[in-house]
């Protein structure tokens, strides 16, 4: 059913509502693609919120044998997809962790194999580092960047030699590294640094001898937090960008989590 103030995102009550998409094209209330296509990824988010916080509303056996318009079988058979990859994702070798990756953590490293750009905005607690690092090799990532705040990197570095302990990590550097393409090397940087007299040239000798396959970013609106010295803010987003367009055009696959 259709609830609410805003007719063209209901929350998920019953499999009608997943049917809301097909139902306001054949109403003629829209028919743009990139619409449709907003209203399919909403549908698709919402299945996967209820899957995840153990909806008792949620049925997954049901969804796979409902049918519907072309709409609705589109928002089934991704939501699907993204499942069975997730459920199916092979762990690589090396994982130490004491508990093997949940679905969510497994969900994230699929879509990054699989679209090698996503977002992951589950809140605090909910084991974003760890899908990270999974992630991070799942992919095969060679040389992974990571922007952090400069308090939670240790904490990175710790989670990073728990998960895969044959892991070569790097903290705050600011000289010259040594990546080793025959293993998985993580460069864990904090946010101030992109704002700093040496940032452009820090950056630029990074992608001048190195290619990045994967990077991410801590809490992304960090990087346009606002500061008291506008410079500052100016200064980390410019170099920012450079680093993501300039790595995106040396590494085509490059690989983007925020």
């Amino acid at each position: 059913e259709i609830e609410g103030n805003n007719p063209e995102l209901p929350k998920i009550r019953d499999f009608n509502s997943l049917k809301a998409v097909d139902t306001l094209v054949d109403l003629g209330i829209t028919s743009d693609h990139e619409t449709i296509e907003f209203l399919i990824c909403n549908r698709v988010s919402a299945l996967w919120q209820a899957s995840l916080n153990n909806d008792p509303t949620f049925d997954l056996d049901r969804l796979r044998n409902e049918t519907g318009g072309t709409y609705f079988q589109t928002i089934r058979d991704r939501f699907l997809s993204q499942h069975d990859g997730a459920a199916n994702l092979s762990i690589p070798n090396g994982y130490n962790f004491p508990y093997p990756p949940n679905l969510m953590q497994r969900l994230t490293a699929y879509r990054i194999l699989k679209e090698r750009r996503i977002g992951n905005w589950s809140g605090v607690g909910a084991g974003k580092t760890i899908s990270a690092i999974f992630a991070s090799r799942v992919i095969n990532a060679k040389f992974t960047f990571i922007i952090a705040f400069n308090s939670t990197i240790e904490g990175w570095a710790k989670a990073i030699a728990q998960v895969y302990p044959d892991s070569i990590i790097y903290q705050k550097e600011r000289g010259e590294i040594s990546v080793d393409r025959n293993q998985h090397n993580y460069l864990i940087l904090n946010f101030e640094k992109f704002q700093q007299p040496y940032s452009a040239e820090l950056v630029g000798n990074i992608l001048a001898n190195h290619q990045i396959d994967f990077v991410v970013i801590d809490e992304i609106q960090n990087v346009k937090q606002r500061d008291p010295n506008p410079n500052k803010e100016s200064k980390r987003r410019k170099t920012f960008n450079y680093l993501l367009s300039e790595a995106s055009r040396q590494n085509p696959e490059l690989c983007l989590h925020p």
